[in-house]
């Protein structure tokens, strides 16, 4: 069963790409199983492509039509992490078990590899493409956000003093155009561009999405919005959706949610 709460009308940006979502009262909502598969990762880049990541590490593409069109697969690396495709035809996929960043062209062909650790960084465990195609990365060794390039300068560093190590356990990055996010199950801390820290949110969640001031995020198979600009005690009312089967991993995209979960990819499509 699908329950869609619809409560507020919200322009919203996933992870490393731009999305729009308009949610309001009285909608038809339209629920299809459109790929069937244990996934565990899906994102979509702001051409309309979806990509999916199943079991097997393999990377799906999928076109408008919701139709694999190219699929890749990386042996040797282990488990993929995060991919980031706001330059589609430039898409980063990190393997934390190797130190491994991959790039990829607009049809899932490998273009480039670096070793992070060739760069002198050791258990790296977070990366995203930072908006002028560099990367971000978490070190857990000096505890530091960092910006580097592709030839592992270091750019832009943030200051330890806010990034307490004991706190950063399964981190993920995301950046939408004004903010760099560091996320963990239980917290988020925000960064400017600079690498300079701004605040810290604790809030419990299992996945999320930034834009313009907003985290979409995941809890106990409910997706939620929460204003990071505003102080809010209790954000219980502000459920977006709501299914009896375990979210997986989720993106939003004009009229459309994208949803992985225990049997599957599919869309609920808000029609006005």
């Amino acid at each position: 069963m699908f329950v869609l709460l619809i409560s507020v009308s919200v322009i919203v940006q996933s992870a490393c790409q731009t999305t729009k979502a308009a949610l309001a009262p009285e909608e038809k909502i339209e629920n299809s199983y459109l790929l069937k598969g244990d996934f565990k990762y899906v994102t979509q880049d702001n051409l309309g492509y979806t990509y999916l990541i199943n079991s097997e590490n393999e990377i799906l593409k999928l076109n408008r039509d919701n139709e694999i069109i190219y699929k890749q697969s990386v042996r040797g690396l282990g488990d993929i992490s995060s991919i980031n495709v706001n330059n589609p035809q430039k898409i980063q996929v990190f393997y934390p078990d190797y130190q491994y960043i991959v790039f990829l062209d607009n049809t899932l062909s490998e273009m480039k590899r670096l070793n992070l650790e060739d760069f002198g960084f050791w258990n790296i465990t977070a990366t995203c493409v930072s908006r002028h195609n560099n990367i971000w990365i978490y070190d857990p060794v000096s505890v530091q956000l960092i910006k580097i390039d592709e030839s592992g300068n270091t750019l832009i560093s943030s200051n330890e003093r806010y990034s307490q190590a004991d706190k950063i356990n399964s981190p993920t990055l995301s950046v939408d155009q004004n903010h760099v996010y560091l996320t963990t199950p239980d917290m988020v801390q925000i960064f400017d561009t600079a690498a300079r820290f701004i605040k810290e949110i604790i809030i419990e969640k299992d996945k999320a999405i930034f834009s313009n001031g907003y985290m979409i995020y995941s809890v106990n198979n409910e997706i939620k919005l929460f204003p990071l600009t505003v102080e809010m005690r209790d954000n219980s009312n502000n459920v977006l959706y709501k299914s009896d089967s375990e979210i997986n991993g989720f993106f939003l995209n004009d009229n459309t949610l994208g949803i992985i979960d225990e049997n599957g990819f599919h869309n609920i499509t808000i029609e006005n």
